[in-house]
């Protein structure tokens, strides 16, 4: 194992081999897929992301149960069909479509479609694996889309950070050129030495005159925030 996969857990390198083996079904929809793996998916998830030693939910865990809450409900608020996020792992897509379900109807998972990306060609490889399903795509390209969507258009776009430091600037210069009534989720560390990145993205937010609204998920570590623009042009 190199030192990078050592010491990024969260990248699913050490697992290719392994998953050149397995036989997972191509699925129709999201509604298949997560047929598949629902019976496993709280197993999975505790594996990953940590529970305590009496059965109760990780901090960690707790939180993307309250993310996936939330993509949910912007889905279905704002009418939307396609989602557009990262994930490392893959169980927190797998969250989002089990809220979608409960919450929305299996109608409304069925119409749904997914934009999985990242810049790893490696976790790209992963995805592939894990969700071959035909309402997925799996995309080798930055979370942040090359074309602006509009207040019409059917993306729900979340960029889920572990940190943001690096594409920090590029996110604020996004951000800076949506229209009225586009609207984005995100989400990222604010751990040791990034704990002053919050103050100073809210602060950009405010003179670029949007609208946000953090999103309380009991994590004191990470952050997420919806934005949403109003009347600038």
């Amino acid at each position: 194992m190199s030192k990078e996969e050592r010491t990024n857990p969260i990248k699913p390198k050490v697992l290719r081999e392994v998953l050149r083996l397995l036989l997972i079904p191509q699925f129709k929809s999201c509604s298949d897929l997560l047929t598949f793996y629902e019976p496993y998916l709280e197993l999975l998830l505790c594996s990953s992301l940590g529970a305590l030693v009496d059965g109760s939910e990780g901090v960690n865990l707790k939180d993307q149960k309250r993310r996936a809450y939330k993509v949910a409900l912007d889905l279905y608020a704002r009418g939307a069909t396609l989602l557009r996020l990262m994930d490392g792992r893959g169980g927190f897509l797998l969250l989002v479509l089990r809220e979608v379900k409960k919450m929305f109807g299996e109608n409304f998972l069925n119409n749904l479609e997914i934009e999985l990306v990242d810049i790893d060609r490696d976790v790209i490889f992963w995805h592939a694996k894990m969700f071959p399903c035909q309402k997925i795509q799996h995309l080798r390209e930055d979370i942040i889309p090359q074309m602006l969507f509009s207040p019409n258009e059917r993306m729900l776009l979340y960029m889920n950070f572990c940190g943001i430091a690096d594409s920090f600037q590029n996110v604020i210069d996004y951000l800076g050129k949506l229209r009225g009534g586009d609207y984005c989720l995100i989400s990222f560390s604010i751990a040791r030495a990034a704990a002053r990145i919050e103050g100073e993205f809210r602060s950009r937010l405010e003179r670029l005159g949007l609208t946000f609204a953090k999103t309380e998920t009991g994590r004191n570590d990470f952050v997420t925030y919806g934005v949403m623009v109003n009347n600038r042009r």
